[in-house]
């Protein structure tokens, strides 16, 4: 199903967005998946992006801030990332164009 097509409010840790790859990216599809992360300080979230597909597997993507967690806080916010996607995370592809594996 497409992100924006999701329903509910919480992204949790297994989550996988999958795009069309673009530079850094060699491949055609791209997986990001939501992994826990040991947060250093109060300004991040105890989550990050890491890439498990082609070249870049195994790379973190991103770290995401405190601002991100949902109020449940075992997970991330879903209008977060879709508000936030192009902005901080990757603009290589439309947020509209994310596939959501769960």
């Amino acid at each position: 199903m497409k992100l924006i097509d999701y329903t509910g409010s919480e992204l949790y840790r297994g989550t996988v967005f999958r795009f069309k790859g673009k530079y850094p990216f060699c491949e055609e599809y791209v997986d990001f998946m939501i992994c826990e992360y040991p947060s250093v300080n109060e300004n991040n979230s105890p989550f990050a992006l890491y890439c498990i597909s082609g070249y870049c597997a195994g790379h973190i993507e991103y770290i995401f801030p405190a601002e991100a967690k949902s109020e449940n806080s075992g997970s991330i916010d879903k209008k977060w990332i879709t508000e936030n996607w192009n902005k901080k995370i990757y603009n290589g592809c439309n947020v509209e164009e994310i596939e959501l594996i769960i």
